[in-house]
């Protein structure tokens, strides 16, 4: 109830929390929460909750020990997750998966720092990266493929 005049703050960290905070992303309710951290040799980089942090799961499955920076929900299918990391962008089409299989998505942008990852009311996604600008890419009913995930130089500045 943050937007009311009287919100209640209440702790939802999980007892697994550990390292730095990088993201904190809504899905589809303000009861899912999906939660990165940017910190090296921790067991968990990705956490999500579909009970507003009651209880938190880790999502890092097979995703190696590097930081991940940003995380957005494929918000056409439940399914599909993006992660921003040290090493560009990585997706997952098994995220509700015990152990999501996370697979580096080789499009355009090389192994560059994703900072950020935002998407707009028309599933356009953009990757803010460190030093080599924003990239773009949109979000589309079909399944996520390595030779499906293309993301651009993003050069219009309507955004």
């Amino acid at each position: 109830n943050a937007n009311t005049n009287n919100p209640i703050w209440s702790n939802i960290s999980g007892p697994d929390f550990l390292g730095s905070i990088s993201d904190v992303e809504f899905g589809t309710s303000e009861q899912e929460i999906y939660v990165t951290f940017y910190n090296y040799g921790i067991d968990n980089n990705i956490f999500y909750t579909l009970d507003g942090g009651v209880t938190w799961v880790g999502k890092e499955g097979d995703f190696p020990d590097i930081p991940v920076r940003s995380i957005i929900a494929n918000p056409l299918s439940s399914e599909e997750v993006i992660i921003g990391t040290d090493l560009g962008v990585w997706y997952t089409n098994n995220f509700s998966n015990a152990s999501p299989s996370w697979l580096q998505a080789f499009n355009g942008m090389s192994n560059v720092k994703v900072n950020d990852l935002d998407v707009r009311d028309d599933n356009m996604v953009y990757a803010a990266t460190y030093g080599r600008g924003v990239f773009s890419g949109q979000f589309t009913t079909e399944t996520l493929k390595k030779d499906k995930i293309h993301f651009r130089l993003n050069v219009d500045n309507s955004f």
